[in-house]
């Protein structure tokens, strides 16, 4: 079976496929800014787009890593590629726990394979002079 191909991987606020097929991103970010740790960031789209070969089945795996090399949480996936071997995948993780600065990974499997990584930076937002902060 030939490997697949990693076109794009986004996070982003919010995407989806038209009926024609046509992928829409909304919102892509490779930072978040907090005010205070721990948080739950409330919502978040991972957005896949890769090519193989037409017709095949595919155990993707997208894991999400602290900065600190803890685990997360994994989302399984399988999909299946179309008669061109495309496919678009968009999974939505909602409530993600940030407890430390750094950088959080989001790695791409197929099967065991490590296909892609998207590095999302987590960062203390600014607190402007004379503004009050609240959670």
């Amino acid at each position: 079976m030939k490997d697949l191909k990693l076109n794009r991987f986004e996070t982003c606020d919010y995407a989806m496929t038209a009926q024609d097929g046509k992928l829409s991103i909304i919102g892509v970010f490779d930072r978040i800014f907090v005010r205070s740790l721990p948080v739950n960031h409330p919502s978040m789209c991972f957005v896949v787009v890769a090519k193989g070969e037409p017709g095949t089945d595919h155990k993707l795996k997208l894991v999400t890593t602290a900065p600190s090399g803890k685990k997360i949480n994994d989302i399984p996936i399988n999909i299946k590629t179309n008669n061109e071997g495309h496919f678009n995948v968009i999974a939505t993780l909602n409530n993600l726990p940030i407890t430390e600065q750094g950088v959080l990974t989001i790695d791409c499997f197929d099967g065991d394979k490590k296909i892609g990584t998207k590095e999302v930076v987590i960062s203390m937002a600014p607190v402007l002079q004379g503004s009050k902060v609240k959670n």
